[in-house]
């Protein structure tokens, strides 16, 4: 079944207007919508066409966000470019009654550097530090 929703999902891309000053090297952008955030960056997608399928958060996508967004508004529209390896999540296409979604943050970096030229307020009900 899945490859009968991505067959359906190709060929309506397919059908998709290409700007003639577009390279044929471009990956067009179809809408969707992020319904489910699985582990790591995966996410279930429903398309326009009704077709779901499995796509991976880009990069600058925050999949916390999403799940985030989900939970606490419901679908979250979202842009899809489709590679060799698959669907990904490469936009997120969000109004205004996402604008009050809280999502956890997390930074895994070697460094963290935080500098400021005015006042840095850190509020919470619980800290903890350790080295």
């Amino acid at each position: 079944m899945a490859a009968r929703r991505s067959t359906n999902v190709r060929a309506a891309v397919s059908r998709l207007p290409r700007p003639a000053s577009t390279p044929a090297s471009a990956l067009p952008v179809v809408r969707g919508s992020v319904i489910s955030v699985g582990p790591g960056r995966a996410a279930h997608v429903a398309f326009e066409n009704g077709a779901q399928h499995e796509a991976r958060c880009a990069r600058p996508i925050d999949p916390l966000w999403l799940a985030a967004a989900v939970e606490q508004v419901g679908p979250v529209p979202v842009g899809l470019t489709e590679a060799r390896d698959g669907w990904w999540i490469t936009a997120v296409l969000d109004g205004p009654e996402f604008d009050s979604v809280l999502a956890d943050v997390e930074l895994n970096a070697r460094n963290i550097s935080l500098t400021t030229a005015g006042e840095m307020r850190l509020e919470a009900e619980r800290v903890g530090i350790s080295s």
